[in-house]
């Protein structure tokens, strides 16, 4: 090319329209703390100033209001549900209408599979909480975790103290796995990490690395964890799965191991004291020594300290 034409070639690209990159649409940004804004305005720093010295609420000593707040807010089992519409997750709440019945229930189970009496009767749990889970025709006025919440909307300094108390100081009650994630997924950090005690009131398998991940990142304040385990569907000796030879509903269990644990429950129960295992090649029933057996050792799987 001579340096005419070259010259030409570069005066053409430099008239030429330029080329714009389309617009794209931003990908909305999700909120990570359950108090956005960062800085006050000089009309919020006033009503700040103004509630503090005029409200008798806010006027009253920190460790007396959270008291306050912990009765408002904390205390009670949240059922946690969800479907899927449309091909979206819907996740929905309501408050237990039994309270104290897990821990009966917990007892019971305990005292069962430690032989210290004879086979007991457990209720189930779809036909017990019918009245504090069902949406579409509950028998009794159902009351959501919406419920317990206004009080945090009634001022910014009330909410920045109390908003993480009701998933801190409320047992969250669910039945499956799949559920749990559905919820962790529509909780922001704060709120997920503030979760301290949890239920699974019908443990069934669920092992995925997206559920692993997602139970290791949003459940690291976890405490205290209750798995019912009921063995009229499941067996002892169904087949191992895994390079360590783990049985799936111990494996499931397995995700939720973290240095915060505290205290684990595993209570397995069953209705049918015939049952025997799926299995034609192994015929032993399922003993109450077995489960018993079986849930210490998961107990201590989970709680033993970080290799």
């Amino acid at each position: 090319m001579t340096k005419r034409t070259a010259e030409r070639a570069a005066t053409a690209s430099s008239m030429a329209p330029a080329v714009v990159e389309q617009d794209r649409p931003k990908k909305k940004s999700r909120r990570m703390k359950v108090l956005s804004t960062s800085k006050l305005s000089a009309q919020q720093k006033q009503i700040y100033e103004s509630n503090a010295s005029n409200s008798p609420l806010l006027r009253l000593a920190p460790e007396i209001r959270n008291r306050i707040f912990s009765i408002l807010l904390g205390g009670k089992t949240i059922h946690v549900r969800s479907y899927t519409s449309k091909g979206s997750h819907i996740v929905i709440h309501s408050v237990c209408k039994i309270p104290g019945h897990s821990e009966e229930t917990a007892n019971t189970i305990t005292r069962h599979n430690a032989l210290l009496g004879a086979a007991e009767h457990f209720d189930k749990y779809e036909p017990l909480h019918s009245d504090c889970v069902s949406f579409h025709a509950p028998r009794l006025p159902l009351e959501t975790m919406a419920s317990m919440l206004p009080v945090l909307l009634s001022c910014r300094q009330i909410h920045q103290e109390a908003a993480l108390l009701p998933y801190q100081l409320n047992n969250f009650m669910c039945p499956s796995m799949e559920w749990l994630g559905s919820f962790l997924q529509t909780l922001v950090p704060a709120q997920a990490h503030a979760i301290e005690d949890l239920t699974f009131s019908n443990t069934s398998t669920h092992h995925t690395q997206t559920f692993q991940k997602l139970a290791k990142t949003k459940l690291r304040g976890l405490k205290r964890l209750t798995c019912f385990v009921d063995f009229s569907h499941y067996t002892l000796y169904w087949g191992p799965v895994g390079p360590d030879k783990i049985d799936p509903i111990t494996l499931s269990l397995l995700q939720f191991k973290s240095p915060a644990l505290v205290t684990v429950s595993v209570l397995p129960y069953k209705n049918d004291n015939s049952i025997r295992s799926w299995r034609d090649s192994d015929p032993a029933p399922i003993t109450r020594e077995s489960m018993r057996t079986w849930a210490l050792g998961v107990e201590a799987a989970l709680l033993a300290p970080e290799t």
